[in-house]
C-alpha cells in the first residue's frame, strides 16, 4: 500500500495551480478573453467598449467575448459585470477572414 505525504501532494497541487494561473492570465494588451461568471448572460460589450476595447467576436464559452485593448482598463469594466479576464487562444476566426476570403 502506497501512502502519499500530505505535504507532497501540497505541493503537487500549487505547482499545478501556478501553471493554470500563468496560463490563463491575460496580457497586458492584445486579445483577451471576457467570461461571465454568473448564468443570467450580461451585457458585457458596452463595459468593454467603454474601456477602449474593440470587439472581435463572440467568445467559445456562452456569454463570453473575444476583445482587443488593455487589461489595466478592462479589469474594472469585467469585475462590476461579474466576469473575469482570461488569455484568448490564438485559434479561430480573425475578422477580416471570417468572410471566408
Amino acid at each position: 500500500m502506497c501512502a502519499y505525504h500530505p505535504l507532497l501532494v501540497a505541493q503537487f497541487a500549487l505547482v499545478l495551480a501556478s501553471f493554470l494561473l500563468i496560463a490563463l492570465v491575460p496580457p497586458p494588451t492584445g486579445r483577451m478573453l471576457l467570461v461571465p461568471l454568473g448564468p443570467a448572460p450580461v451585457p458585457l460589450a458596452a463595459g468593454a467598449v467603454a474601456a477602449g476595447a474593440a470587439i472581435l467576436g463572440r467568445g467559445p464559452l456562452p456569454g463570453s467575448l473575444v476583445v482587443q485593448g488593455d487589461r489595466a482598463a478592462l479589469v474594472g469594466p469585467a469585475l462590476s459585470s461579474h466576469a473575469i479576464l482570461v488569455r484568448a487562444g490564438s485559434g479561430g476566426c480573425t475578422p477580416s477572414r471570417a468572410g471566408g476570403a
